[in-house]
């Protein structure tokens, strides 16, 4: 029997629920897998929230550059810029070696988003504006 997941972010509210439980319930293996976290409902401010209740983020001291092709400043968390560019080297490698097309939309890798520009304050100071017009 083949279960339907097939969700979006812009559905009613009725779908959401049943594909969100096809998901939940038939979405990923489970033998011999380890047991998901439900960050749904059981824990949903999981990585959200320290254990004394406090909000957590990331902190912007760990940003550095992305090396890219253009001159854009494209920043990044060091663990990620560590991870993009051995995978943009692997990338290359394989190019070179001809396993992968030399054309096409995937021809180049180079980053072009990263951490937002002003950072996590920035957007939540728009967040907070927006909120603010809205019911004032």
């Amino acid at each position: 029997m083949t279960i339907l997941i097939k969700g979006k972010n812009k559905t009613n509210a009725k779908h959401a629920f049943v594909m969100r439980n096809n998901y939940k319930y038939f979405g990923m293996p489970t033998a011999g897998m380890p047991t998901a976290i439900d960050m749904w409902e059981e824990r949903p401010h999981y990585g959200r929230k320290d254990s004394g209740g406090d909000a957590i983020y990331l902190s912007e001291s760990h940003l550095v550059q992305i090396p890219t092709a253009s001159d854009e400043t494209i920043q990044a968390l060091d663990f990620v810029v560590d991870a993009f560019v051995e995978f943009a080297k692997e990338y290359r490698a394989y190019r070179r070696e001809g396993f992968l097309n030399n054309a096409g939309p995937f021809a180049n890798i180079d980053a072009v988003k990263g951490w937002p520009p002003g950072g996590v304050n920035s957007m939540y100071r728009l967040y907070q504006e927006m909120m603010y017009r809205n019911y004032v």
